[in-house]
């Protein structure tokens, strides 16, 4: 993936299900597949965790996948667009954000 861009840029959070599925493979492999191939510049995928009775927290495989992309917002629209068919009713937030390096 591309470096992401500094000063004014869009984030795109995708909700999936933990077994949402596209094909053969999960819907978040596939979405961050798409997205390195449109060479947007960066995708994270978060998996929920579930903080039990303990101070422990464990993964639980019904906690949901978060995905997040950031590049500019034409760009990210664009793909959102592309890969509407396989979302399947998922929650999309598209937000304003300024990036920046560290």
């Amino acid at each position: 993936m591309s470096r992401p861009p500094t000063g004014k840029a869009a984030r795109a959070t995708i909700l999936l299900g933990p077994r949402s599925h596209t094909r053969h493979h999960s819907t978040a492999v596939e979405l961050i597949s798409r997205a390195r191939r449109a060479k947007l510049a960066g995708a994270t995928l978060l998996h929920g965790v579930e903080a039990g009775r303990s101070r422990h927290r464990l993964l639980h495989d019904d906690a949901p996948l978060v995905l997040v992309i950031v590049d500019e917002e034409a760009s990210l629209r664009s793909f959102l667009s592309s890969v509407e068919p396989l979302l399947g009713g998922a929650s999309v937030v598209l937000e304003d954000v300024v990036s920046f390096r560290a």
